[in-house]
Formats: structure tokens, sequence, C-alpha cells
């Protein structure tokens, strides 16, 4: 070290002076690199969360419209053959669709989903109103009930199918969604 001074004419104090102003922009390029890789990182789980978030509303919101219309569905072809038992084993099926389907916090649907999805909640709705009039009735009107029911069907299958549409492929589409909000 000591010919190394003489030969660029640094005493040994300003070499170490060189060292260490070094080492500290070297401490410096480490620092902002580890707090570059720490932010990426952690955009990186975000957005991950927020995509899990979002596929997992994509299943609440598909699983509750199709279970509404197949819970519907099952309750026409129930009135079809006049079996009261089978029509109150659906009205039960109904009221737990509608109690699953408030496990979906309306705030995190996309806009084109929500007024289909609660579009779905309101005949679900209509559809208990008519359970509890039908189940008190003697004899029970099942021609009546039935017609009712076709009727929500028809609407409920509309608004199942621009929920289905709305959230596509829930893992493909999903995430793309996501992502775009993200770079929004």
């Amino acid at each position: 070290m000591h010919n190394l001074c003489f030969m660029s004419n640094l005493s040994s104090e300003e070499w170490a002076a060189w060292v260490q102003a070094i080492g500290s922009i070297a401490a410096i390029f480490a620092a902002i690199w580890i707090a570059s890789r720490q932010h990426r990182n952690a955009v990186t789980r975000e957005r991950g969360r927020q995509v899990a978030q979002a596929k997992q509303v994509a299943r609440l919101c598909t699983l509750f419209s199709t279970q509404l219309f197949e819970c519907l569905a099952e309750t026409v072809d129930a009135c079809e053959i006049n079996n009261r038992d089978l029509v109150g084993h659906q009205f039960s099926r109904l009221q737990e669709v509608i109690e699953f389907s408030r496990a979906v916090n309306v705030a995190e649907i996309p806009g084109n989903a929500l007024w289909p999805f609660m579009l779905l909640r309101v005949i679900a709705a209509q559809s208990r109103n008519y359970a509890d009039s039908f189940l008190e009735a003697a004899p029970p009107p099942f021609g009546y009930l039935q017609q009712r029911i076709e009727k929500l069907l028809i609407e409920a299958g509309k608004a199942n199918h621009e929920v289905v549409a709305a959230f596509g492929d829930e893992i493909g589409s999903t995430v793309l969604k996501v992502n775009e909000q993200a770079r929004v």
C-alpha cells in the first residue's frame, strides 16, 4: 500500500478517504437496489392478492348465479309433477342460495357484473316470497307457482348468462381486469 501511495502521490490517509468514499457510494447503490427490490416484491405480492381476491369474487358470483338458476329450474320441474315435498326441498335450497349470496361483497364485483348479480338477488327474494305463499296454501297452487317461477327462471337465465360472461374465464380475463386496474 505504501508503494501505491507513492506512485500516485496520495498519502495513506488520502487513500483511506477515497476507499471510504467509494465504499459509501457502493453502500448507497446497494441500499437503493435493496429498496427497489423490496418494492417490486411488495407490488407483486399485492397484485397476486388482488388476483386471488378477484378470482374468489368471480367464483362466488358465478356459483350463486348458477345455483339460483338450477334451483328455479328444479322448482319448475317439481311443480310439473305436483310434488309438494320436492318443491319444499327446493325452497330450502333457495334459502341456502340466498344466504350464500350474502357472502359476496358487492363492492368487489366489477361494474359489468354488478347489475345482473343484483337482479339475481331480487329474483331470489321474489322466489322466496312465492315459496312462502305456496307453502301456506292448501291445496298447493302448483300451476300458479310454476308460471311465476318460469317467468323468474327466464330472467334468471339472462342474468346468469350476463354474470358468467362478465367474468369470462375466471382465471384468464379476471386476471387481465385486475392487471388493467393496477396499471391505471
